[in-house]
């Protein structure tokens, strides 16, 4: 079956077009070229797909930069991989060198060598993402699928194509948890089987921390985050990354209480109270059972964090414990709240708030009201009579003032000022 009306469908006129030279530029030098793994999945079940791969049988980052040359498209080579990132003003693709993966240990990065694309098709996670469609002129649209894909995409099965696939790349175990809730489906019974054994034989602990971060923090992107959470425990996929560490989606789903008291917050206090970089680690927190707090460090550690990762993570599952008790105290003086809150960073109010019973969302939001109408005594002159050139800056040193200033560290213009001239360092650099 041909499948070019199909994919005609299923993608923009930027990104066919694209295609299309992706093609015509192969086939005078007799390359093959495909698109594989997710988007071929994505084209057939009629869902959009954000990444566009082409699979090349030869040399890809020459492919590339003749493209590059011959239509002036942006390119970003990574030779070590043998890929090369294709970017127009409305289309991005990556062009793979058809490869085949060998893994000196379990849990280690893959060795690659040269290869046909059905032998590229031969290393890949699961048979819903080891098809893909040719793009030469005279084939375009045919579907390659040696692994009976395509039946387990409309049979709604994730399966994979060999049985030491999760000791040989144990992060493949989070990918099938993100399908499987993404999409609705069902593992295939000798892959969940195979799953479970890698978990209970240590293979998780194969795999270092950066990588575990990266699959953690696509599952907190997924909009059935919370189900990804509670499937994840049932595979013991918690235990494994750390003691003591229990995962419940709880507060995301169903209802995402998260985001619904971030932008609760964000009304009262008429800003945003979350970075978009920082919305992962507070959903991830918010997954966390109060009772792993004990072992949070431990897991930020695991999983390699930043410092300010770090802190939302260590403290957030202590909230319900700590902060709502106290929070829900009848005899609590007005001043004792204000401290607590005062002392606790945007990222915990929100936690605070999306665990909280109704009384305790409306004491923080009364509070982020009061927060609202705080402003700074110093503005853009002061920055400028301080040495700082009109630019960007300006305003980003002032919103990072004002959030300082709301949080109670800021409570004179002095200090303002102080703070101020502190920033303007950092970005000056030494003299």
């Amino acid at each position: 079956m041909n499948y070019a009306d199909l994919i005609q469908r299923g993608l923009s006129a930027a990104d066919m077009a694209l295609l299309d030279r992706i093609g015509a530029a192969a086939d005078p030098a007799g390359v093959r070229v495909f698109l594989v793994g997710g988007a071929v999945r994505d084209i057939i079940a009629g869902t959009a797909s954000p990444d566009l791969d082409v699979l090349v049988e030869g040399d890809a980052i020459t492919l590339g930069k003749h493209l590059s040359e011959s239509f002036n498209y942006k390119i970003k080579t990574y030779a070590e991989f043998g890929t090369a990132t294709l970017f127009t003003e409305h289309a991005t693709v990556d062009l793979v060198t058809a490869r085949t993966e060998t893994y000196s240990r379990p849990g280690a990065l893959p060795e690659v060598g040269p290869a046909s694309m059905e032998d590229d098709l031969k290393r890949r996670d699961f048979t819903i993402n080891a098809m893909c469609f040719s793009l030469n002129s005279g084939s375009f649209g045919t579907l390659f699928d040696p692994f009976g894909g395509l039946d387990d995409l409309h049979a709604g099965t994730i399966r994979i194509l060999h049985r030491n696939s999760f000791i040989d790349d144990p992060t493949r175990i989070f990918r099938a948890v993100r399908f499987k809730c993404r999409f609705g489906f069902n593992y295939d019974a000798d892959t969940e089987l195979l799953m479970k054994d890698a978990v209970a034989r240590g293979a998780v602990g194969t795999v270092s921390g950066r990588r575990i971060y990266k699959e953690i923090r696509l599952i907190m992107k997924e909009k059935h985050r919370g189900g990804m959470m509670d499937e994840c425990s049932r595979l013991k996929l918690d235990a494994a990354l750390a003691p003591g560490i229990s995962f419940t989606g709880r507060l995301l789903e169903p209802n995402d209480m998260v985001s619904y008291a971030a932008s609760r917050l964000a009304r009262c206090s008429g800003s945003d109270v979350v970075d978009s970089d920082e919305y992962w680690t507070v959903y991830l927190a918010a997954a966390l059972l109060p009772d792993s707090i004990g072992s949070a460090a431990i897991f930020a550690d695991r999983l390699d964090m930043n410092s300010k990762e770090r802190h939302i993570l260590s403290e957030c599952p202590g909230i319900d414990n700590k902060t709502i008790k106290t929070l829900h105290e009848p005899d609590a003086e007005p001043s004792e709240i204000t401290d607590i809150l005062y002392n606790m960073p945007f990222p915990l109010l929100v936690i605070a708030h999306a665990s909280g019973s109704d009384a305790v969302k409306g004491i923080i939001e009364d509070y982020c009201n009061g927060i609202s109408n705080v402003r700074l005594e110093i503005g853009g002159r002061e920055l400028i009579e301080m040495g700082l050139q009109p630019s960007e800056d300006i305003g980003r040193i002032l919103r990072e003032l004002l959030d300082l200033k709301k949080e109670g560290k800021l409570p004179t213009r002095a200090d303002e000022l102080a703070k101020a001239k502190e920033l303007i360092a950092e970005i000056s650099g030494p003299e």
